[in-house]
C-alpha cells in the first residue's frame, strides 16, 4: 500500500494539467503576473472572512434571541480595487476564468456590504421593534446567501491561482535553482490538498501518508537552506512558515480524529475555516504566492 501511495505522489509531481494549449518553453516571465496573483490572493481571503461571517458563524439568530451582539464582517468593500490587467501570457480559458471569478467576487463583496451597512443601521436605529424583525430577516437571508456565493468563488480563485503558478512553472524559464526546487516541492504538496478537497469522502490513511512524506521532504529543505549563506527570505519562509503550518496542523488533525469522531467530521466538513478549507488554502494559496513572490 505504501508503495502504491508514493508510486503515485511521484506521478502527480511530474505531471501538471494539460488543459491548455503549451507554448514554446524557456520565455521571459510575464510581467502582469505578479500583480494578477497578489490581487487574487487578497480577493481570497476577502471572500473566505465574509464567507466565514456572514454565512458560517452568522450570529444573527442570536441576536434575535438577545444571545449575542449583532453579525460582523471581517472586510471593507472600500479596499476592494479595480480588476487588474489579466496577462495575454496565460491560456484563454484561464484569463475568461479569472475575468469572471473576479467581477463575480467584488461584486459578491459590494453587495453584502451594502447590506450588511443597511443591517446594522436597521439594528442600531431598533426599527425592528416596529416591523418584528422582518427586514432583518430578509437582508440576513440575503447575507447567508452571497455568504455562501462568497465561499464558492474563493474556492474559484483559488484554484485559478494554482493554475496559473502550476502554468509558469511549466512554461517559462526560471533561472534561480532554489526558486525552480521551491516551486516543484510545492507541486509536491498538491496531492494533498486535492485530497482534502473530497471533504468528507476523502481518505485519512493517504491523508497520513502523505503528510508523513511531506514532512521528511520540509525537514531535508530546511536542513539545506540552512547551509546556504545569502538565501532571500521567500524559500526559507516557504518552508519555515506555510509548509511547517499546514503539516503542523494536519499531524495534530489526525492525531485528534482518531478519538474524536464529531470534531473529525466538523474539520472535514465542506465549510469556511475547517482544518481541511484552511489547509487547501495553504497549499493552493499562501505556497504558491510564495512562490510568486520568490520570483519577483
Amino acid at each position: 500500500m505504501g508503495e502504491r501511495w508514493t508510486r503515485s505522489l511521484a506521478i502527480s509531481i511530474g505531471v501538471i494539467s494539460m488543459w491548455w494549449a503549451p507554448v514554446s518553453a524557456a520565455q521571459p516571465l510575464p510581467p502582469n503576473v505578479g500583480p494578477l496573483v497578489h490581487f487574487v490572493a487578497g480577493l481570497v481571503r476577502s471572500c473566505q472572512n465574509a464567507a466565514y461571517s456572514l454565512w458560517s458563524n452568522n450570529d444573527y439568530s442570536g441576536y434575535r434571541q438577545r444571545q449575542s451582539p449583532p453579525v460582523s464582517v471581517h472586510y471593507s468593500a472600500g479596499l476592494l480595487h479595480a480588476r487588474p490587467e489579466i496577462p495575454a501570457e496565460l491560456p484563454a480559458p484561464l484569463r475568461a476564468e479569472f475575468a469572471v471569478s473576479i467581477d463575480s467576487a467584488t461584486e459578491l463583496l459590494r453587495l453584502s456590504a451594502l447590506a450588511f451597512k443597511d443591517l446594522a443601521g436597521y439594528v442600531a436605529a431598533r426599527d425592528f421593534e416596529g416591523d418584528q424583525y422582518r427586514k432583518g430577516d430578509e437582508l440576513n437571508a440575503k447575507l447567508v446567501e452571497w455568504g455562501q456565493k462568497c465561499f464558492a468563488v474563493a474556492k474559484d480563485l483559488r484554484a485559478e491561482h494554482r493554475k496559473t503558478a502550476q502554468f509558469i512553472l511549466q512554461n517559462f524559464d526560471i533561472l534561480d535553482p532554489m526558486v525552480r526546487r521551491m516551486g516543484e516541492d510545492w507541486m509536491s504538496t498538491l496531492p494533498l490538498a486535492d485530497e482534502l478537497a473530497k471533504g468528507a469522502r476523502a481518505d485519512l490513511g493517504r491523508i497520513g501518508a502523505l503528510v508523513d512524506q511531506l514532512t521528511a521532504l520540509d525537514e531535508q529543505r530546511k536542513h539545506e537552506i540552512g547551509e546556504v549563506t545569502g538565501e532571500g527570505p521567500w524559500p526559507s519562509r516557504f518552508y519555515t512558515i506555510e509548509l511547517d503550518r499546514a503539516l503542523v496542523s494536519m499531524r495534530r488533525f489526525l492525531r485528534d480524529a482518531r478519538t474524536q469522531p464529531v470534531l473529525r467530521d466538523m474539520q472535514m466538513a465542506d465549510r469556511p475555516r475547517t482544518v481541511f478549507d484552511f489547509n487547501q488554502d495553504l497549499i493552493d494559496l499562501e505556497m504558491s504566492e510564495a512562490f510568486f513572490y520568490a520570483l519577483q
